[in-house]
């Protein structure tokens, strides 16, 4: 095949196209830019005012001057940086101060302003309400934050999550978990922090959660329950380590238990470490068992040392070597030379190094 040849003018003519749109372009951005400068310029006096106003509000109270939201709203650029003044005023300031600061908020008309922008089509002051509002901790919101859950913005999601959280309103916990599922599925560490924040109320709808088709659900919520050491779980706990199929839920349950307790968490732990054929369940089953051991799961729990598996030796040696003088005593009395007397001297050996730090005062 022959080559393809260009005639120059040609070549001249595609480059002066190219230099003439990079030149409207870059001439673009610098007007841009110089009227942005300018209208920045004319939003200072009325932003530091709104600024002034709110540091006023927390530092007298009731005998600050209310200046209306309306004064200041002068397009999106300037209710997205008031807003966001307001948020971070609100994350900073404690005490009197901050129920001083939201009281004149709700005065000034920024709730009412926040909850309408929910609704803007601009993501980014939808974010920017979500923030407010959550900073606000005014729970008649949760409602509306709860319809972003679902919103086409990652970004504005995550905020509706963080907010929600800080609202502390259990109604909003069923939604939070439904939330992890779904083609704009959120992040369970997001969700999980929210619901760690919302606290012991939501703990009805978490051990509801348990029961979800999801795993991932039912693993976030145990691991909350025992965050939240809800000991009224126990049961549902054990129920999750007797019948769930998935190793994630497992191993939540298990690390949930070492934390809620209760007399028959033990022996749920102890069935699960000789029932599952998945070593992870196993260790994760045997380590919650370090803060629960007895004199017969102390002797479960010496046997595993010698277990095939080494994951699973070391994590029974590592829960002895926890579990107190008694423990150590049993793993220190193990046969000499033996696999399992190698994997006592070795946790053995970081718990002394441990215990001599903690000792010490070194961080």
């Amino acid at each position: 095949m022959d080559a393809v040849t260009i005639p120059l003018p040609v070549i001249q003519m595609a480059a002066l196209g190219i230099f003439l749109i990079d030149t409207a372009l870059l001439t673009f951005m610098i007007g841009y830019r110089l009227i942005e400068g300018v209208r920045n310029d004319r939003r200072a006096p009325e932003l530091a005012a709104a600024r002034r106003s709110m540091l006023q509000a927390a530092a007298l109270g009731g005998q600050a001057p209310t200046l209306a939201y309306e004064q200041i709203a002068q397009g999106s650029v300037s209710t997205r940086i008031s807003m966001l003044a307001a948020a971070q005023l609100l994350n900073t300031i404690r005490g009197d101060a901050h129920v001083d600061l939201v009281a004149y908020l709700h005065g000034a008309g920024y709730d009412d302003r926040a909850v309408a922008m929910l609704s803007s089509r601009n993501s980014l002051l939808r974010g920017v309400a979500c923030e407010l509002l959550g900073a606000l901790g005014d729970a008649s919101s949760a409602r509306q934050l709860i319809g972003l859950l679902s919103d086409p913005d990652e970004d504005v999601r995550n905020t509706a999550v963080r907010a929600l959280g800080r609202l502390k309103d259990p109604r909003a916990v069923e939604d939070l978990l439904q939330s992890l599922e779904g083609r704009r599925a959120i992040s369970p560490v997001l969700v999980g922090a929210a619901l760690v924040r919302i606290g012991p109320p939501g703990a009805m709808a978490l051990r509801k959660g348990l029961h979800s088709q999801e795993a991932r659900t039912r693993a976030l919520c145990a691991r909350v329950l025992g965050l939240l050491d809800a000991f009224e779980a126990e049961q549902a706990l054990i129920e999750v380590l007797k019948s769930d199929g998935h190793r994630l839920p497992l191993m939540e349950a298990a690390r949930a238990l070492q934390r809620v307790g209760g007399k028959n968490a033990r022996g749920a732990l102890l069935e699960c470490v000789h029932s599952s054929l998945d070593p992870e369940v196993r260790v994760a089953a045997i380590s919650a068992l370090s803060g629960l051991v007895d004199p017969e799961s102390g002797q479960a729990l010496l046997a595993l040392v010698s277990d095939t598996d080494p994951r699973v030796a070391r994590a029974a040696a590592r829960a002895l070597e926890r579990s107190g003088p008694e423990g150590r005593i049993a793993l220190a009395q193990l046969e000499p030379g033996t696999q399992a007397a190698s994997y006592a001297a070795e946790v053995h050996a970081v718990g002394e190094l441990s215990r001599g730090r903690l000792g010490s005062g070194e961080q």
